[in-house]
């Protein structure tokens, strides 16, 4: 989650899903209108993330109600929601990337980044070398480098969290999170289940439900 330290008291800063549903529940909230996250009919991503969320949190229907009841805001991607933000059209922002964040919130002390403390997803960064690559030597050359512990710093500069915590103080908040909180969505066949066309239909129908006009903005 993304907050905007101008905008969000220390004591409202939501450290897992239930603050955040808290932070939603009162009909004159601040927070009504002022909280983003991905439209999935234009995000992959914000998909993934979002039925990722749907299997693992018994808060997931909560948060579409809550999203729905209160105006939240569904949009098309990472830096426009990021911008939204340090800009103060939205206070919160759910279920952003991370290191997308984190790259921003190094340069622009209005953010603030939480890592949920009831558990957060983790997603793997994937390369492949397809068996009828026309370079394959030069691309398995690249693999390793990627591997390598400078490939690693380069990824880090926005692609890849190493570390949950950082040494250069925009590390995401943990509170008492620790890393069995950490939910990996793995790269196994069931990732194959978000793909099926009538799960992803019904899937896409409940979050219209929730945002049944998407891709606008905060009042």
């Amino acid at each position: 989650m993304v907050y905007n330290r101008d905008l969000v008291p220390p004591a409202q800063v939501p450290h897992s899903r239930f603050d955040l549903l808290d932070l939603l529940r009162p009909t004159e909230s601040p927070f009504r209108g002022r909280v983003a996250t991905y439209d999935i009919e234009r995000s992959g991503l914000g998909f993934l993330f979002a039925f990722a969320d749907s299997t693992e949190a018994t808060t997931f229907g909560g948060l579409m109600e809550s999203f729905g009841r209160s105006g939240s805001v569904a949009t098309c991607c990472s830096a426009e929601i990021i911008d939204g933000v340090a800009e103060g059209r939205y206070r919160v922002a759910y279920n952003v990337l991370g290191s997308y964040a984190l790259a921003r919130a190094r340069r622009d002390p209005r953010l603030g980044v939480v890592a949920p403390q009831d558990y957060t997803l983790v997603l793997s960064r994937a390369a492949m070398i397809p068996r009828e690559a026309g370079q394959s030597r030069g691309a398995a050359q690249f693999v390793d480098f990627l591997l390598s512990a400078e490939g690693r710093r380069a990824l880090e500069a926005a692609l890849l969290i190493v570390r949950m915590e950082s040494e250069d103080g925009t590390a995401l908040e943990l509170g008492e999170a620790t890393e069995t909180l950490q939910r990996p969505i793995a790269l196994t066949p069931a990732l194959l289940i978000a793909l099926d066309a009538h799960k992803r239909a019904l899937f896409q129908a409940r979050w219209r439900d929730a945002f049944p006009e998407t891709g606008g903005t905060a009042p």
